[in-house]
């Protein structure tokens, strides 16, 4: 290929001691006559091989040159064990390749080992419920009772190797409920989502029988069965996808508390706050921004819920305290599959998703309009010098931040575009209203 296309692909780059070459074309080239589009693709080329695993509590392998058809043999799936001629084009039919492509069915090539296959590179069965969550096909029987059989495998995978596949799945819409859905029916939740195993035995019910009086969480008897009803509306994307997961993780039941035929979880945005950082960093190995930026979410995650009677200065200070769209959009997101999560009884008695806040959306939208200025920082119309000035402060001390807090709270209240004056003998007095010592 080097050779044929020279500057239009890179130099052929070895990916391991066995020969496999990864290249990389830098401009579309012209095949046969015809212009293929292939800038920026990269290939990979590997020779046939067998391999052996020797190590039980290992995915490392040792491979050498087999046959074509020994090379077959050791894929996992059939669809991803497809054979082309590249002299004229045409499949090969070494395996039932076309017809699951065609029927669109998860199984393992005819004639394998299907224990041996899973049992040596387990990572394989995460994949196969990956690939059912990605395209929504469906996993053949024997093959899903196989994958059942060897989940306990699934422990020896890096955490690393475990969050790259779940990714692919987030990233697709109904991706993170179709792969949680499928890892729940073949029992392996424990060994990639722990904490969604451990909240079945979490109950949102005063009982398996009897939901609280709101007639609120009526998809199910315990927090797994609300947060499988969420994942229903959430949006693709790994920060939609954890924060969805994680979302009520602090549910649990030393903080579960049944008050007046009411089911509550106190301070579980909090807890759960708490118990992602540390889960999410050392689980799933995500670096610190995507960590922080999904608790956060999870810490306010409530507040959609509270925010439709919240007057314009208190929006203000949410606002300022979500700093930016993208975040607010994500908060926006996360809450409205909650929202549309719960089930919840009408009063004509017709059961459905509770409301979505996207008439919040729209407020706060327009309150972003109204002050014209960014209210996404805190933008102060004096500055430490001037504060000093107009409240008669002789020199930097902590009464300038207190001042400064005054001159905010004003600012939630009027929007950053107040008229100085006015904000000026508002600040004036109640800072002379303070009692300070």
């Amino acid at each position: 290929l080097k050779e044929k296309y020279g500057k239009n692909i890179t130099n052929p780059c070895n990916l391991g001691h066995y020969p496999i070459y990864s290249v990389t074309f830098t401009n579309d080239i012209l095949i046969n006559g015809k212009l293929c589009k292939v800038n920026g693709i990269t290939i990979e080329i590997a020779d046939t091989m067998k391999e052996e695993f020797h190590d039980v509590n290992s995915r490392q392998r040792n491979v050498e040159f087999s046959s074509l058809e020994e090379d077959v043999l050791r894929r996992d799936f059939s669809i991803n064990s497809g054979l082309i001629s590249i002299m004229d084009g045409d499949v090969v039919d070494a395996t039932t390749f076309n017809n699951d492509i065609q029927n669109k069915i998860i199984r393992c090539n005819s004639g394998v080992d299907k224990d041996k296959i899973f049992s040596d590179d387990p990572l394989r069965i995460l994949r196969g419920c990956v690939f059912h969550a990605r395209f929504g096909w469906e996993i053949e029987s024997s093959t899903k009772e196989a994958m059942k059989r060897n989940g306990y495998r699934l422990e020896i995978v890096s955490k690393e190797r475990i969050t790259s596949e779940i990714k692919k799945a987030f990233n697709v819409n109904f991706g993170a409920y179709r792969l949680v859905s499928m890892l729940n029916q073949l029992e392996l939740l424990k060994y990639i989502f722990p904490h969604l195993e451990s909240s079945k035995n979490v109950l949102q019910w005063i009982s398996e029988k009897e939901h609280d009086i709101r007639n609120i969480h009526l998809e199910g008897y315990s927090v797994f069965h609300h947060n499988l009803s969420v994942l229903r509306h959430t949006k693709s994307g790994i920060i939609n996808g954890f924060a969805s997961i994680f979302h009520d993780i602090g549910k649990t039941k030393e903080c579960r508390q049944v008050v007046d035929g009411k089911v509550r979880f106190i301070n579980h945005e909090y807890i759960g706050k708490k118990i992602a950082k540390k889960v999410l960093k050392e689980f799933y190995k995500l670096d610190n921004n995507t960590v922080n930026l999904i608790c956060f979410l999870i810490e306010n995650h409530m507040k959609m819920h509270q925010l439709v009677e919240l007057n314009d200065k208190n929006l203000r200070r949410f606002i300022n305290e979500t700093e930016n769209e993208e975040k607010r959009q994500y908060l926006f997101d996360l809450c409205n599959a909650d929202s549309l999560g719960t089930l919840i009884k009408y009063d004509d008695g017709s059961i459905d998703g509770n409301l979505a806040h996207y008439e919040i959306q729209e407020r706060i939208n327009d309150l972003i309009e109204k002050d014209r200025n960014s209210i996404c920082k805190s933008i102060y119309l004096f500055n430490g010098n001037e504060l000093m000035k107009i409240l008669g402060i002789a020199k930097p001390c902590k009464l300038v931040g207190i001042a400064k807090k005054l001159l905010l709270e004003i600012q939630y209240e009027y929007g950053n575009d107040i008229d100085k004056d006015f904000a000026k003998k508002l600040l004036i007095e109640r800072f002379n209203s303070l009692e300070l010592k």
